[in-house]
């Protein structure tokens, strides 16, 4: 886990806490504390749990990269559910508003990469959700257990119909260099619109 102020201290805000997988789908945040817990369920639960024991925030913002899962979701748009569920417990969490951003739809939180057309497709009948990670439900149940509303913001980074490069799956391996451009690019998306939200009057 990796709890870092950012840059400019005298205008960071105590009151927001945004939450990361990884580094650099945090970078260009500003005037927030961040924390980055590592990518997967475990450590996104313990990291979070381990960060909240020193930090109080009164509201989190979860953001970073998914899959989409249904046919609508295309690379670089953006995801903020509504709801968040999981393939390995029980429960669902609501995702707090956040103003002028607009929430709707499912994530699914799962452990092991969707990284073929075909769990893709089983996740988005299934559980009739639009994204796909593997941290937000696990970020969601601390939140739920600290008493802290979590708003979650992502961004496409894989389609429903997108393999994403495994050396098992011969079909993925000429998905390298897209998944790479297509990642940097969702990055700065991503960045625009926690930008925008952090820095909002």
């Amino acid at each position: 886990m990796d709890v870092r102020k950012l840059e400019r201290p005298q205008t960071e805000s105590p009151s927001v806490l945004v939450i990361a997988a990884l580094r650099y789908e945090a970078l260009g945040v500003r005037g927030c504390r961040v924390v980055v817990t590592g990518p997967g369920p475990e450590r996104a639960q313990r990291g979070l749990q381990r960060a909240l024991r020193e930090l109080r925030p009164e509201r989190m913002v979860a953001i970073g990269l998914c899959g989409g899962l249904s046919p609508g979701e295309t690379i670089g748009s953006y995801a903020v559910p509504a709801e968040v569920v999981s393939e390995y417990a029980e429960g669902r969490y609501r995702c707090a508003p956040w103003p002028g951003i607009a929430q709707a739809g499912r994530l699914v939180s799962v452990k092991q990469l969707a990284a073929d057309p075909h769990v893709k497709a089983m996740l988005h009948e299934r559980y009739q959700a639009r994204w796909v990670d593997m941290e937000t439900f696990a970020w969601a149940q601390v939140a739920a257990e600290e008493g802290v509303p979590l708003t979650v913001v992502r961004v496409v980074v894989d389609a429903a119909t997108d393999y994403l490069p495994t050396w098992r799956v011969r079909q993925s391996w000429s998905s390298v260099l897209d998944v790479v451009a297509h990642g940097w690019t969702a990055r700065r998306t991503l960045s625009t619109i926690v930008r925008r939200m952090l820095c909002a009057p």
